[in-house]
């Protein structure tokens, strides 16, 4: 059987987002690998109650001097029909 070990799961009044830290710093599109550890979470979590309205996250450090985007940007992905994620860089500084 299948385990889901994302690293944070937040749960709100509205909906609960499954997010997965990296430590690397994102200079393009995510890799292959970080996007289907999320998918596995996302779907194991979401499997366990489908009624609650699910989101996947993948958070990725921001270097102060380094500008590959708005670090308060989020972006979305389309990845297939039935999982889409987001990506948020986080300044560290």
């Amino acid at each position: 059987k299948s385990s889901s070990n994302p690293d944070f799961i937040i749960e709100t009044t509205n909906e609960i987002i499954i997010a997965d830290a990296k430590w690397k710093i994102l200079s393009g599109y995510p890799d292959f690998d970080d996007v289907a550890k999320l998918r596995r979470d996302y779907i194991l979590n979401k499997n366990r109650n489908q009624q609650n309205n699910y989101k996947a996250l993948l958070i990725y450090p921001k270097i102060s001097n380094v500008t590959f985007r708005n670090p308060q940007d989020l972006f979305h992905f389309d990845f297939e029909p039935n999982f889409k994620f987001g990506v948020l860089e986080i300044d560290t500084a």
